[in-house]
């Protein structure tokens, strides 16, 4: 219960995006319930079909932040199908606390792991990046 009182993501906050992004979620009401939402909103309401295609995924939450269960239930979902997964929780932390890093700790911490995560998924063999793109547009225009 403590989630719902996040100073970052209150629960009015998600109530509002909710309403505010999704068609469903301009007709909520105290007694509506949701059947589906985009998977484009939030990969969480993907099909099984899409997810067995996910790639490696890093899951990275606080234990205070109200989308802790979801972000669990997620990685459970991910490691049923066969993805790889990893998921991190922060127990003291809230919601969106990555740009806390210079002064908190735990956040620091968390801000490594995830740096960890991108750069050991960046250097796999194969990996069609960012990088790759760069040197690709470079290389046809004959820079």
């Amino acid at each position: 219960m403590l989630s719902c009182f996040d100073a970052i993501l209150p629960l009015g906050v998600q109530l509002l995006a909710m309403r505010s992004y999704t068609p469903v979620g301009s007709m909520l009401s105290e007694n509506a319930s949701l059947t589906h939402i985009d998977p484009f909103i939030s990969p969480w309401h993907a099909h099984d079909s899409q997810l067995r295609h996910f790639p490696s995924t890093y899951i990275c939450v606080g234990g205070l932040d109200p989308l802790l269960d979801e972000s669990v239930d997620f990685d459970a979902r991910l490691a049923r199908l066969g993805v790889d997964t990893s998921l991190q929780v922060h127990r003291c932390l809230p919601h969106a606390f990555l740009p806390m890093a210079d002064g908190i700790p735990d956040a620091t911490d968390a801000t490594d792991r995830t740096s960890e995560f991108i750069g050991s998924v960046m250097d796999r063999p194969g990996f069609k990046g960012m990088r790759d793109y760069e040197h690709g547009a470079r290389d046809s225009e004959g820079l």
